[in-house]
Protein backbone atom coordinates (compact mmCIF):
# COMPACT_ATOMS: atom_id res chain seq x y z
CA UNK A 1 0.00 0.00 0.00
CA UNK A 2 1.41 3.32 -0.80
CA UNK A 3 0.29 6.40 0.69
CA UNK A 4 -1.52 9.26 -1.25
CA UNK A 5 -2.21 13.05 -0.81
CA UNK A 6 -4.82 15.01 -1.60
CA UNK A 7 -4.05 18.96 -2.45
CA UNK A 8 -7.22 20.75 -2.35
CA UNK A 9 -7.49 24.38 -3.75
CA UNK A 10 -10.33 26.46 -3.30
CA UNK A 11 -8.96 30.27 -3.70
CA UNK A 12 -6.56 28.79 -1.01
CA UNK A 13 -4.05 26.10 -0.45
CA UNK A 14 -5.32 22.95 1.79
CA UNK A 15 -2.80 20.81 1.72
CA UNK A 16 -3.07 17.05 2.94
CA UNK A 17 -0.67 16.53 5.37
CA UNK A 18 -1.73 13.34 6.22
CA UNK A 19 -2.43 11.27 3.44
CA UNK A 20 -4.30 7.93 2.66
CA UNK A 21 -3.24 4.35 1.82
CA UNK A 22 -4.50 3.23 -0.69
CA UNK A 23 -3.74 0.11 -2.91
CA UNK A 24 -2.89 1.69 -6.25
CA UNK A 25 -2.64 5.06 -8.50
CA UNK A 26 -6.03 3.64 -10.07
CA UNK A 27 -7.61 3.81 -6.47
CA UNK A 28 -6.16 7.27 -5.90
CA UNK A 29 -7.89 8.76 -8.78
CA UNK A 30 -11.08 7.42 -7.82
CA UNK A 31 -10.76 8.62 -4.90
CA UNK A 32 -10.09 12.09 -5.87
CA UNK A 33 -13.09 12.40 -8.03
CA UNK A 34 -15.36 10.86 -4.85
CA UNK A 35 -13.30 13.59 -2.63
CA UNK A 36 -14.30 16.64 -5.44
CA UNK A 37 -18.15 15.56 -5.82
CA UNK A 38 -18.67 15.60 -1.93
CA UNK A 39 -16.96 18.67 -2.01
CA UNK A 40 -19.13 20.01 -4.28
CA UNK A 41 -22.54 17.99 -2.96
CA UNK A 42 -21.49 20.29 0.39
CA UNK A 43 -21.76 23.38 -1.18
CA UNK A 44 -24.97 22.71 -1.76
CA UNK A 45 -25.03 25.39 -4.92
CA UNK A 46 -23.29 27.91 -3.97
CA UNK A 47 -20.02 27.53 -6.27
CA UNK A 48 -20.05 30.89 -7.28
CA UNK A 49 -18.45 33.53 -7.59
CA UNK A 50 -15.05 31.73 -7.10
CA UNK A 51 -16.23 29.00 -9.29
CA UNK A 52 -12.15 27.38 -9.53
CA UNK A 53 -11.30 24.31 -7.60
CA UNK A 54 -8.44 22.13 -7.92
CA UNK A 55 -7.28 18.70 -6.24
CA UNK A 56 -3.82 17.01 -6.65
CA UNK A 57 -3.42 13.59 -5.54
CA UNK A 58 -0.06 12.40 -5.52
CA UNK A 59 2.25 9.93 -3.83
CA UNK A 60 6.00 10.78 -2.78
CA UNK A 61 5.68 14.00 -4.70
CA UNK A 62 5.36 12.24 -8.19
CA UNK A 63 1.36 13.43 -9.54
CA UNK A 64 -1.29 10.64 -10.31
CA UNK A 65 -4.35 12.90 -11.27
CA UNK A 66 -5.10 16.94 -10.94
CA UNK A 67 -9.14 17.24 -11.46
CA UNK A 68 -10.28 21.44 -11.83
CA UNK A 69 -13.65 22.11 -11.68
CA UNK A 70 -14.48 25.79 -13.29
CA UNK A 71 -17.59 27.03 -13.44
CA UNK A 72 -19.04 30.70 -15.03
CA UNK A 73 -22.37 32.12 -14.25
CA UNK A 74 -23.46 34.43 -17.23
CA UNK A 75 -24.71 38.03 -16.32
CA UNK A 76 -28.36 38.56 -16.24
Amino acid sequence: MARYFFHFHDGTDQPDLTGTELASSNDARDAAVVFMGKKLKDLDGNFWPEGLWSIRADETDATVCTIRVTGDQPAV
